[in-house]
């Protein structure tokens, strides 16, 4: 399973997506990032080697723009916990397509060419708001980006994005501590202050239902007792 968080879950629901066109027309913004959610996980579909998505025709990196564009409406309409899936997105793209390197570069930016003819870029770039204008600004997807969203999101009281940024936290100082464990005169041995955030985020989660985060608490604890 992809996604290990309560809101993780929407990811694996049917929907109706006529239906929740007709409520965007009444500007429901539930049904905006219900939207968003099926494409993000047509193209987490189209990635997975175990499920046959060869009837869905959809680009993943077509996928990821027009997922953030119904993210961004739907913030925009009001749901501020929207921003839980504008994280997630910069993520599985970090994960999936990477986020560097001059492959990835020259495939990003042929497939922003591209996208420029679509009706959607050009209300973006007209809008200048929301994330989507920032990527078609800056001609890039920054995966450190998707700390931004998850606080956005945690600041409404979203335990999913607090598990995910508790995650994201965790995961800094692990990289900074194997680092110094290789190269010690590079790098200087990590403080706790990213184990610290992890932990605060991490134990908000668990008290409002995220198991997975019980493991990831006692990893922190684990880092603080050999800091």
């Amino acid at each position: 399973m992809w996604y290990p968080t309560k809101r993780g879950k929407e990811l694996y629901e049917k929907r109706d997506i006529q239906y929740l066109m007709n409520n965007v027309a009444w500007g429901d913004s539930f049904a905006m990032e219900a939207i968003g959610v099926d494409y993000l996980c047509r193209i987490n579909r189209k990635t997975d080697e175990n499920i046959d998505s060869s009837d869905d025709d959809i680009d993943i990196i077509d996928g990821i723009f027009l997922a953030i564009y119904w993210f961004d409406k739907s913030i925009e309409a009001g749901k501020i916990d929207t921003n839980y899936w504008i994280g997630e997105t910069i993520d599985f793209q970090a994960r999936i397509c990477g986020s560097s390197g001059a492959y990835y570069r020259s495939s990003f930016l042929e497939h922003l060419s591209k996208f420029q003819e679509n009706p959607v870029f050009k209300e973006v770039m007209k809008s200048k708001s929301g994330c989507l204008y920032k990527i078609f600004r800056d001609k890039t997807i920054c995966h450190f980006d998707s700390k931004i969203y998850y606080s956005r999101a945690v600041n409404v009281g979203d335990s999913s994005a607090a598990y995910r940024l508790g995650e994201l936290y965790l995961l800094d100082w692990y990289r900074d501590y194997k680092n110094h464990l290789a190269y010690p005169s590079d790098y200087v041995k990590p403080c706790c202050e990213d184990l610290l955030e992890a932990k605060k985020y991490l134990e908000y989660a668990a008290k409002n239902g995220e198991a997975e985060a019980f493991n990831l608490i006692f990893e922190v604890m684990q880092g603080m007792s050999d800091d």
